[in-house]
């Protein structure tokens, strides 16, 4: 990834970051717990996994590989919904700190992920960019 293109991807990053924290602000203090699905994740558990993906997929990259038993600093979840957005905003910086430490060649590596694909730097971030994509969060 050249540079140029490292800065616009995390320029978008950080966009969708701050439209992901108005939506976390925005979910209702009382429903944590929720399920909208009796057998999938709860509110709370939804809005964290977020937080997550900026996590898991920055600390694995900077870390050369992904196992099963890594695990980011400060990914604890928040047990209360007005935890979620400062939560996450915390978890963003630290992950965009982690890639605008790395130099070109960081992301052009390839990495075994969790899937057991091999994927570049590069790749992790565009399926990330793309997954938050244009208003995903709106």
């Amino acid at each position: 990834m050249n540079p140029q293109n490292l800065d616009n991807f995390l320029k978008v990053w950080d966009v969708e970051a701050e439209r992901t924290v108005r939506v976390l602000r925005a979910l209702p203090r009382d429903k944590y717990d929720f399920r909208p699905d009796p057998d999938g994740r709860s509110l709370g558990e939804l809005a964290w996994h977020l937080a997550e993906g900026d996590a898991y997929n920055s600390y694995g990259v900077e870390q050369g590989k992904f196992t099963p038993e890594m695990r980011p600093p400060g990914i604890e979840r928040p047990k209360q919904v007005e935890a979620l957005a400062p939560g996450y905003e915390r978890v963003h910086r630290e992950a965009a700190a982690r890639i605008r430490k790395m130099v070109p060649e960081d992301l052009e590596r390839t990495i075994r992920f969790f899937t057991g694909e091999d994927l570049s730097g590069e790749e992790m971030a565009a399926f990330r960019a793309q997954s938050e994509g244009p208003n995903a969060a709106q």
